[in-house]
């Protein structure tokens, strides 16, 4: 029975690390040959175990690669993802378990470690065979479990284990050894219900339980994908936009009454101008004569040189109202930061390094952040929303080829549509005078029913996509609404363009603030109105396209206060001057080193390679946790036995409990110190013969436990803990 128990557990212990990393090699960020180090270290285990047994550099050597393992994990995470460098941290450590001695702690590490993998497999787009995977990994984690739990009561009771069985219908009769091959096959099918029912119930939960959509993080599968910020959006192909609800930004508005703003939530990120064969880009635009709006250039008047690297700012144009938001951001696109539309000015609080903000080459009013490592930002934004009465736009003129730059008006209204949709855009302009009344009459078409609005995507032809979805398919998402009203638009000679970024927020009562989904990313249009500038306008069909996607109210509440935790932290740690600071952190380990603050800041003046100051950061975090962790080492080593072999449980708290005594019977005026065991007893008798019953019981047991080898359960443990502190001596 030990013997099959002891095998058992390894071969259990094997199979459930090695789900783990069968679920890595299910994602394309791994090989299949990963699978084979997890058998690979199972059959070095014999040996590592012997050597960390006889051999005290084996165990030296190894610890101090852990250390510098450790190290290199975490400087790493500041060029690599974050995942990534955890994942391989956790691989060293499972590495480190099996090659040495284990204790029951040891395989519970084991096993939440490879929880961990099948965790980090499941967010970087697996295949489907990661349900392999997994019901390996729930099976042999049940099986591992049971047999890890008969293996501590072997080493609990050596000398009674299997129990005795005694029959209930016969007295008198010696107890007698259960059968150690029917005990084995009744453990055997007993394991195996409890891994079918187990099954049964996690499937159960795996369906009744609201859960995310296969793929929301990213799927290897073309035909299913979610929404995204490109430099190149194409309209043909199909597919399946999976929704996200994972929120994205944390937006306030310090300024507005009740902290709310009720005239429309569009963040946008970037512009797209140019058209040509389905597919939209970004080209820099040239400012006409008296036409600020149009791009914002070096050379353009209300352009402002950058003072520092962490603000752009521009001068303000006349008639619009400011808008200032403090905003969030868990990972900023390479496109643009986020921020509503016409910004005037951008900045990072003081304190935040490694962050260039740029205005756009395009010449759009859009920011570019340029920034190594993790995206994450806070920042103020201020823009100048324009809010126009129909009166005002339709008084703007439409001689655009007077006032614009012949390359420009020629991009800004250069489109490719067939006949049948020319023709469809003259019977809806009919009788429209203004551009602003034929730009809600081709919205408003779109709206009228006939289009419905869809995740499902039709594959559409690479030549001439649009037309087939306004006369045709008539189902798109806001890609194919935005792209057919701007091409429709460009058709009647009006300068119209998309612009890509967040609609929308759910506004958060306990803080006063929104909170800003991924799926809420989207592409609306922008016209442009001579003397007024860029007007928003969203052709796609109101409503909430993804409300049957819904997560339940308890994992929204989840992620949104994990966006507040990251946000705190980036606030309060990594940045910012609002409670802790990483220069205050800096200032003070550099003085203890004797080193003043100027010396960090001299460092970051010669460097050249951006990410340095990563390199800094995380060698300071790397040499606190290196120092932290030896301590903690040293204060937690178990102690050992002459022979070099660690102490079993039942003699560590053996020694717990002897050291417990030797400091009561301190307080009570015995100097223990020098005396053995057997002459502490004496000792006791000597001075107070009728109270030391419970001190000599202590000693009897510590001397049975730490050399006799006999169990101290944990009951009798408590018991004589309580005996030793009601300990008092009379005479």
């Amino acid at each position: 029975m030990r013997r099959s128990v002891h095998t058992g557990l390894r071969v259990a212990s094997a199979i459930l690390v090695a789900s783990g990393y069968m679920a890595l090699a299910t994602t394309p960020a791994y090989p299949l040959a990963i699978v084979i180090v997890p058998f690979t270290l199972f059959l070095l285990a014999p040996l590592g175990e012997r050597l960390d047994k006889h051999f005290p550099m084996y165990r030296r050597i190894t610890y101090w690669l852990s250390i510098v393992t450790l190290v290199a994990a975490i400087g790493s995470i500041f060029f690599i993802q974050l995942l990534g460098s955890v994942t391989v941290l956790v691989m060293y450590i499972q590495a480190y378990t099996i090659l040495h001695q284990k204790r029951v702690k040891s395989y519970y590490h084991l096993y939440l470690m490879s929880f961990f993998l099948l965790l980090a497999a499941s967010v970087m787009s697996p295949e489907p065979e990661i349900g392999v995977a997994m019901a390996l990994f729930l099976a042999s984690a049940v099986v591992a479990l049971t047999l890890l739990h008969l293996h501590r009561e072997m080493e609990a009771n050596p000398e009674h284990f299997p129990p005795a069985v005694l029959h209930l219908n016969v007295h008198d009769l010696p107890l007698a050894p259960s059968e150690t091959r029917r005990g084995a096959l009744g453990l055997a099918v007993a394991l195996t219900v409890v891994v079918l029912i187990s099954a049964v119930i996690t499937a159960g939960l795996f369906y009744v339980t609201p859960r995310m959509q296969a793929g929301i993080l990213g799927r290897t599968d073309p035909m299913l994908f979610r929404p995204a910020f490109t430099q190149l959006v194409e309209l043909a192909g199909g597919g399946r936009i999976v929704p996200d609800q994972t929120p994205v930004m944390h937006v306030e508005f310090p300024d507005e009454p009740d902290h709310r703003f009720e005239s429309g939530l569009f963040w946008r990120i970037s512009s797209l101008n140019d058209y040509r064969l389905s597919h939209w880009t970004r080209v820099p635009l040239s400012a006409g004569g008296g036409e600020p709006y149009l791009a914002l250039e070096r050379r353009n008047p209300y352009f402002l040189p950058q003072t520092r690297s962490t603000q752009v700012r521009r001068r303000a144009f006349t008639g619009n109202r400011m808008i200032h938001q403090s905003i969030y951001m868990d990972s900023v696109p390479q496109e643009g930061v986020p921020a509503l539309t016409l910004v005037e000015r951008l900045e990072c609080p003081p304190g935040t390094r490694n962050a260039q903000l740029t205005w756009d080459e395009q010449g759009d009013f859009s920011v570019v952040l340029t920034r190594t490592g993790q995206r994450w930002l806070k920042y103020d934004a201020w823009s100048e929303v324009p809010s126009f009465t129909p009166e005002q736009l339709r008084g703007a003129p439409d001689d655009y080829e007077a006032v614009l730059p012949p390359r420009s008006y020629e991009m800004l209204t250069h489109q490719d549509l067939e006949p049948r949709t020319l023709e469809l855009v003259r019977q809806i302009v009919a009788g429209k005078t203004t551009v602003y009344d034929k730009v809600l009459a081709v919205g408003a078409y779109f709206n009228s029913g006939g289009y419905l609005y869809t995740l499902d995507l039709p594959i559409l032809p690479q030549d001439h996509p649009v037309d087939v979805f306004i006369h045709d398919t008539k189902v798109g998402h806001c890609e194919l609404f935005s792209s057919a009203m701007a091409l429709m638009l460009r058709s009647l000679g009006i300068p119209t363009r998309v612009v890509a970024g967040y609609r929308g927020g759910d506004w958060s009562e306990s803080d006063r603030s929104y909170i800003v989904r991924a799926d809420m990313a989207h592409l609306w249009v922008e016209v442009y109105f001579i003397g007024l500038g860029w007007v928003t306008f969203d052709p796609s069909p109101s409503g909430d396209a993804l409300s049957g996607f819904s997560r339940t109210w308890i994992a929204r509440t989840i992620m949104r206060y994990s966006l507040r935790a990251k946000m705190a932290w980036y606030t309060n740690v990594i940045a910012y001057d609002h409670g802790l600071q990483v220069d205050s952190l800096k200032n003070v380990a550099l003085g203890l080193v004797g080193f003043s603050g100027e010396f960090f800041d001299r460092l970051s003046e010669v460097r050249q390679v951006s990410g340095t100051a990563g390199i800094m950061l995380s060698a300071v975090l790397a040499a606190v946790l290196v120092v932290g962790g030896t301590f903690m080492l040293l204060l937690n080593r178990r102690p050992r036995r002459p022979d070099g072999a660690p102490l079993t449980a039942d003699q560590a708290r053996a020694v717990r409990l002897y050291g417990t005594l030797q400091r009561k019977v301190r307080v009570l005026g015995t100097n223990p110190r020098g005396k053995t065991a057997e002459e502490l007893c004496q000792e006791l008798r000597r001075v107070a013969e009728t109270n030391a019953t419970p001190a000599i019981n202590v000693i009897n047991a510590y001397n049975e436990t730490r050399f006799g080898g006999r169990p101290l359960p944990w009951e009798r443990y408590a018991r004589l803990k309580r005996a030793v502190k009601k300990l008092h001596f009379s005479g």
